[in-house]
């Protein structure tokens, strides 16, 4: 049943039916009454408590969703303090005060096209993956309905193509004497490492030597980017390289923060007049040098940690030379 009455220089209108009261101010008495025939209907037929979600996304910002899943879920991240970056600089982006359910492709393509004024095409496409996952969050078990997922009608960015930088015999010479020259004592150290391992440079940056088994000629890495740990094989070249390096107080095989070292490295580079070449680099030259000595896929993947052989590939550029060889 429902009925309009006078309250506070308002008309009242009260809903009560199967359970459910609602009750809303009008100043009009007309407008109430209009209102309480269209909810009784709506209670009746069971599509007032899919409005009534909806009205839960059409009051939240997306910067309030984000502090949302901040506090019930980021305690989850592999990486906190990255998740938290993240998530700040979304909500203080201009897009972190429309409502969720103002948020549509062509909000998000707007976005999309901001962004890349100043951010790389991979960067804004994982802001974009960011806001998909968050949404798919709140729908799944935040009890906050929305319909389909906005971000899924943007085009994401179109990522350039994925770098087949290897370095020359001539470039490897260069860049080891400048590390064997730099003031950064670990530096040359790193550099062998990283050919040796295919290691990441947090994960070189990690190690101690509590992780690292001499006898057995192997390395444990308890966190990697992929979540999973992993224990990688040493070469005669990598144990002889951590044999000849200072024990520090720590335990830590390279006591150096990533500042110091980001300095260092480009001073190298710079020093070997090498151009167009990073650190990350080295993987691609690490695993592109373990498939021209002739080990296997699984092989090869066991020691980089790659879970995807697609994602493998991307890391592979061999020389046509090496093969010719074999040939």
């Amino acid at each position: 049943m429902s009925y309009i009455r006078k309250h506070n220089k308002k008309w009242q209108a009260v809903v009560r039916r199967n359970k459910i009261t609602v009750i809303k101010s009008f100043t009009l008495k007309s407008e109430a009454t209009k209102w309480a025939i269209r909810t009784e209907a709506q209670i009746e037929s069971g599509e007032y408590k899919k409005i009534k979600d909806y009205q839960k996304s059409s009051q939240i910002k997306l910067k309030e969703l984000l502090k949302i899943y901040w506090d019930r879920d980021g305690y989850k991240s592999k990486d906190p303090r990255k998740l938290k970056y993240k998530i700040d600089t979304l909500a203080r982006d201009s897009i972190g005060k429309i409502y969720v359910s103002d948020l549509t492709g062509e909000v998000l393509a707007k976005f999309r096209d901001r962004r890349l004024q100043t951010k790389s095409p991979a960067t804004v496409k994982k802001d974009l993956l960011y806001i998909s996952n968050i949404i798919n969050k709140a729908k799944r078990e935040y009890n906050i309905a929305i319909g389909i997922n906005p971000v899924s009608l943007v085009e994401k960015p179109k990522e350039p193509e994925h770098r087949k930088r290897r370095l020359t015999t001539y470039e490897y010479q260069q860049l080891l004497e400048a590390c064997a020259q730099s003031k950064c004592i670990w530096l040359k150290s790193l550099f062998i490492l990283a050919i040796e391992t295919a290691m990441r440079r947090g994960e070189l940056l990690s190690l101690t030597r509590d992780t690292i088994n001499l006898q057995k000629r192997m390395a444990f890495l308890e966190e990697t980017k992929n979540g999973s740990s992993r224990t990688v094989p040493l070469s005669v070249v990598a144990i002889r390289t951590i044999q000849e390096l200072p024990i520090s107080f720590d335990r830590k095989l390279f006591p150096i923060g990533i500042s110091s070292f980001r300095f260092y490295w480009k001073q190298a580079m710079s020093r070997a007049n090498v151009e167009d070449f990073r650190f990350h680099d080295l993987r691609r030259e690490a695993i592109s040098r373990f498939f021209e000595k002739g080990l296997s896929i699984p092989e090869v993947a066991l020691i980089s940690g790659h879970k995807d052989v697609r994602m493998l590939f991307r890391y592979t550029h061999l020389k046509a030379e090496d093969i010719l060889r074999k040939l």
